[in-house]
């Protein structure tokens, strides 16, 4: 008896129906026995027998995942391999069919025979109709090409050399050269001699096993990229095979022009305006940082202190000066007693003296201002209790919430101010309340030109940035979508493409000849005309539905699978009797009395002309 092996593609077994119902004949799909497919392809081939009447054709179907993952298409392949094992052993001829990802299946399973040294002397013919094989490029590295958990061991291993290689790495840049004593002595004995090297070599070891451990697996795992094994697959199983594609499978082409997509998710600008709202916020952080930064307090205080005020400077005559004042302000006190009585107001009297003081000690004390500034600023930020603080530095260390808030507003408003009213005596008795009011003004002023600035940059800063990152995202989010339409969930193995062939095929076949694809075309275009137009006359209904999610699968209800090429090869009489043609072609299998007969036998012929695989076919790929 002669068997026919059905392979279904992605997701081709969702409709199979309940295995444990007998389902409709109408509802039985092709790789199906009893379908309306297998029923006419047992009617236009059988079995080669004995004598002229031939035995029954046998539909065998093999079910699998249906998945869109390399890892369930090559488990598939394996399991197929173990069915067609159970052919094997019967002895009798048989041949294999696998639709769209099927095909896929068919040629891990031979591309493991082949590895595995199984001739399958009983496969006849291989026929695969619109198959895109996934072609995968393995990571040259080995470590990228291993699991989470060998990677996280095989690291782990290397420790004792890695500590190896820091101590020898220690001893040659942090030793001292030999004593002149030394001179004799070789460098090798310098470095440790022999006790080195078989450090060395024992420190290795563990890496060593590990690495030729996991070579070997990734070897066997991997064995479908060994050179001998593809072409031996070739050998075996290259003339076997016959190609039914339509130069129009939209999975097909649709796979092959994957890796020339270019999907632009993300504006160039998209995170620019995101990212330049921290203009909004990077004063009040720098501030923050800044108070709350030791290292920082204690530099600007060291800074004022020694570039700004000076401090050191005035020192030696700080006693000098302070008792002055000090003798000038009991004077004023005198004197505002002693005329306590009359009718006098009372900032006028307080003004004057001040002033008076001022310019007296302006007199003996040319560098007055910047006397009073040094010792104010020492006496505010530098003493504490009357008793200089740690190293003559920040009371505080930085440290000092207090201290570190007065000091930052003391450089916004003392040292401001002072520069612009020369310390309250050039206006006098508004000079307090200018002192109050130039930082009410300058510095928010000041914060709004360098926030603007700062705008400028940041907003430069995040277009570039945003441009960069829809560039990454683009392209991740581009991988991620070509790894999850190839079915890409290998580890350590990358999809670059799809072909109408299988990879370790140096060259594929033509598409179908137009007679045969027209129709084809034909019947899919009827479909989806006549699928439009009952969705357009349900546009009603769809609108009434307010999104409820009971009537979510109206749309599923105006649309088939017959409006795509690639899913409608089996619709077509045309096909079949093509299909059936390259399966009567196959050792051990002939045409039925009826099939010989039938007018469109020599047009079948015709049609399955070249699309049988031949060693010496030109190596250009069809298109």
């Amino acid at each position: 008896m002669a068997t026919l092996v059905t392979v279904h593609g992605t997701y081709g077994n969702v409709t199979a129906g309940d295995a444990t119902q007998p389902t409709p004949a109408a509802d039985l799909q092709w790789w199906q026995p009893g379908s309306a497919f297998a029923a006419d392809i047992q009617n236009l081939v059988e079995g080669r027998g004995g004598d002229s009447a031939g035995t029954p054709l046998a539909i065998m179907p093999f079910a699998w995942s249906g998945n869109n993952s390399e890892i369930e298409r090559r488990a598939a392949g394996s399991q197929l391999l173990e069915q067609l094992d159970q052919l094997e052993a019967r002895g009798e001829p048989y041949c294999v069919a696998g639709h769209s990802h099927g095909g896929s299946v068919i040629a891990a399973a031979l591309v493991e025979a082949a590895g595995r040294g199984k001739p399958l002397d009983g496969l006849k013919g291989w026929i695969t109709i619109g198959s895109p094989f996934v072609t995968l490029r393995r990571m040259p590295f080995l470590i990228a090409r291993l699991g989470l958990t060998q990677r996280v061991m095989l690291v782990a291993s290397m420790m004792l050399l890695f500590m190896f290689l820091f101590f020898v790495a220690g001893q040659v840049f942090g030793a001292k050269a030999p004593a002149a004593a030394d001179t004799n002595t070789s460098a090798a004995a310098w470095f440790g001699g022999w006790r080195n090297v078989l450090a060395a070599v024992m420190m290795s070891v563990p890496t060593i096993i590990f690495t030729v451990a996991y070579e070997f697996i990734d070897h066997s795992r991997l064995f479908f990229y060994r050179k001998s094994t593809t072409e031996r697959a070739e050998r075996a199983f290259g003339a076997k095979w016959v190609s039914l594609c339509h130069a129009n499978d939209e999975a097909v082409q649709g796979l092959r022009s994957l890796p020339r997509a270019r999907i632009e998710l993300f504006d160039p600008a998209f995170a620019a305006q995101r990212l330049a709202l921290a203009a909004v916020f990077v004063l009040p952080i720098a501030y923050l940082i800044v108070i709350s930064s030791p290292t920082i307090m204690v530099g600007i205080a060291n800074f004022l202190k020694t570039r700004v005020y000076q401090v050191e400077k005035y020192t030696a005559v700080e006693q000098q000066f302070d008792a002055l004042r000090k003798g000038y302000r009991q004077e004023a006190d005198v004197a505002r007693k002693q005329a306590a009585g009359a009718p006098v107001s009372r900032s006028t009297p307080e003004w004057t003296d001040i002033r008076r003081q001022r310019e007296a000690l302006k007199a003996r004390f040319p560098d007055y201002v910047a006397i009073e500034r040094a010792l104010r600023f020492k006496r505010e930020f530098l003493v504490e209790g009357g008793q200089p603080c740690a190293r003559g530095e920040l009371c505080g260390e930085g440290r000092s919430f207090a201290f570190n808030s007065r000091l930052l507003y003391h450089i916004v408003t003392d040292d401001l101010t002072s520069s612009l009213i020369n310390d309250g005596t050039k206006f006098g008795i508004w000079s307090e309340a200018i002192r109050a009011a130039v930082p009410m003004l300058l510095v928010p002023a000041t914060f709004i030109l360098i926030a603007l600035a700062m705008m400028l940059v940041i907003g430069a800063i995040a277009r570039a940035a945003s441009a960069l990152l829809a560039r990454i995202l683009n392209r991740l989010t581009l991988a991620e979508i070509k790894r999850e339409i190839f079915g890409n969930d290998t580890t350590g193995e990358i999809a670059v493409g799809a072909e109408p062939r299988p990879a370790w095929l140096p060259a594929g076949v033509p598409f179908l000849p137009d007679d045969l694809a027209n129709p084809i075309t034909d019947y899919a275009n009827r479909a989806t005309a006549a699928s439009l137009a009952k969705f357009r006359n349900a546009l009603s209904t769809l609108a009434l539905t307010d999104g409820r999610p009971r009537d979510a699968g109206i749309v599923s209800s105006y649309l088939t699978w017959k409006e795509l090429v690639h899913t409608t090869y089996f619709e077509l009489p045309q096909f079949r009797k093509t299909f059936a043609k390259a399966l009567a072609e196959a050792d051990g299998f002939q045409p039925t009395r009826a099939f010989a007969s039938d007018p469109d036998f020599p047009r079948a012929a015709e049609w399955l002309a070249g699309l049988r695989w031949r060693a010496d076919r030109a190596a250009s790929k069809p298109t």
